[in-house]
């Protein structure tokens, strides 16, 4: 259960009282469950960028749409810079918790903030030391529409009658973060919405001498590494391919990635790809995350870095979640040379 392994910090949220909101959440209004209500916890992680040190976001409120009324905004009282780098893995950032909503379903999830790309107040990108043409310093970075509407994620949900929902938004910022032709950091919406009463988190580890084969490395840099990263896909035996293909994970692109940690002393060096549901999977492995590139609007190609897709390791392992979030194997290993 995620319950137990993600750390809390839970920022006061108050009800915004606009035209029509008490209406949304008074007992004797209808809701098609008898004026029932449910509790929603909702919390958020990320899979890593190759080259962002930091990402912040500053989430100023949280608005949910029930399907049948109006939507219900929770407005956070001493909003906080989010560094979604900080939670990866098995690790997420409680938005909030326990709050009492009306049951049933719900069309969709917004998060407010500011992402106009001019400004660095609530959404930017910090890059240091990178092994692409990106510049180093921090810099604006553009949610398309978030200035008007927020980040809006499509994606339904239940709160059960005298019960507790309880989900984690997935943002992969391996997917979602590219640099435009004309220099500008961008941030489409690419994220999952899991349901954490049956999450599971895969772990495992890579051999250390899997991540400093040559070809780990991008010379025209100076030797800097690309990037070491495991890719999940939906069924078994499934093929590895990268984000640049811009294919969806039911059409054959990843799930989700999950970072390797190249400064981790040990070896082998662990990993976490958080936020599992069930079903079958394949787990693929390469040390060329750093070539792999994120799309623009019109699925090209914006990374100039890019030359070539990224290389992956020859063997890839299945995994299967089952409904209890039991996980097997318990342990992925990647072991062989490349």
């Amino acid at each position: 259960m995620m319950t137990s392994r993600i750390p809390v910090h839970l920022a006061g949220f108050v009800l915004l009282a606009s035209v029509g909101l008490a209406g949304c959440l008074s007992s004797d209004d209808s809701n098609g469950n008898g004026g029932e209500t449910g509790t929603l916890s909702l919390a958020i992680t990320d899979a890593p960028s190759d080259y962002a040190d930091a990402v912040n976001l500053l989430i100023r409120a949280v608005e949910l749409k029930p399907a049948d009324r109006r939507s219900v905004t929770y407005e956070i009282e001493e909003p906080e810079h989010i560094n979604l780098l900080d939670y990866q893995g098995a690790d997420a950032h409680w938005l909030f918790q326990d709050v009492e909503l009306p049951a049933g379903r719900y069309e969709w999830i917004r998060l407010h903030f500011n992402g106009d790309g001019v400004s660095t107040e609530e959404a930017s990108i910090e890059i240091n030391e990178n092994p692409g043409p990106y510049p180093s310093g921090i810099h604006p970075l553009r949610v398309p529409s978030s200035e008007q509407t927020g980040l809006k994620l499509v994606r339904g949900f239940t709160v059960p009658a005298g019960g507790e929902a309880s989900f984690t938004i997935d943002l992969d910022l391996r997917k979602a973060i590219h640099m435009t032709g004309a220099g500008q950091f961008m941030m489409r919406p690419t994220f999952r919405l899991i349901d954490n009463v049956t999450v599971a988190h895969i772990q495992g580890d890579v051999a250390r001498s899997l991540t400093e084969h040559p070809q780990c490395f991008n010379e025209d840099t100076g030797g800097l590494p690309w990037g070491s990263a495991v890719y999940l896909y939906h069924g078994h035996e499934a093929e590895p391919l990268p984000i640049s293909a811009d294919l969806s994970a039911e059409d054959g692109g990843p799930i989700t990635t999950a970072g390797v940690p190249l400064d981790y002393a040990g070896d082998p060096i662990p990993f976490t790809i958080g936020f599992v549901g069930p079903g079958d999977y394949t787990v693929a492995f390469t040390c060329q995350a750093g070539r792999d590139s994120a799309v623009d609007e019109e699925g090209n190609l914006v990374d100039p870095s890019v030359d070539g897709e990224p290389e992956f390791h020859p063997a890839t392992v299945n995994v299967t979640v089952s409904e209890d979030a039991g996980v097997t194997p318990e342990h992925v290993e990647f072991r062989e040379e490349i």
